[in-house]
């Protein structure tokens, strides 16, 4: 596998190896919807369809298919817009946030940089109505 693909090599070593890369296939363009999803919706604005592809993202990581660090930064990148937006309702805020711990670990090294004066302000707003 290409470290730009999602693998599943907990899962997949359980399938016969012609069964294997038709899952890893599988994976390969669920990951590829769910990317080219999020991207569109968060471009948008569109909230309805960056939490059905959030759900999905989930969905994805639960069945522990690993993604390359370049795609979790990007990630970061659509997603956190939407979350410190004034406009987003808090239980939302919550979800999409909840969405980034799934997708990112303690040990990645992600190449991104975030403004924390929004995170605080976001902190400032749900603490401190």
């Amino acid at each position: 596998n290409s470290p730009t693909m999602a693998s599943c090599i907990k899962y997949n070593a359980n399938f016969p190896k012609g069964m294997q890369d038709h899952v890893q296939k599988e994976a390969d363009t669920e990951w590829g919807i769910i990317k080219e999803g999020l991207e569109r919706n968060c471009a948008s604005s569109d909230m309805v369809g960056i939490l059905h592809f959030c759900k999905r993202l989930k969905r994805f990581v639960r069945c522990q298919y690993d993604m390359p660090a370049t795609d979790k930064a990007q990630i970061v990148r659509w997603l956190l817009p939407s979350v410190v937006d004034e406009r987003t309702p808090t239980g939302m805020a919550s979800y999409l946030m909840s969405t980034l711990c799934c997708v990112i670990r303690e040990k990645d090294q992600l190449d991104v940089a975030v403004d924390w004066k929004p995170l605080y302000d976001l902190v400032d707003r749900v603490v401190f109505p």
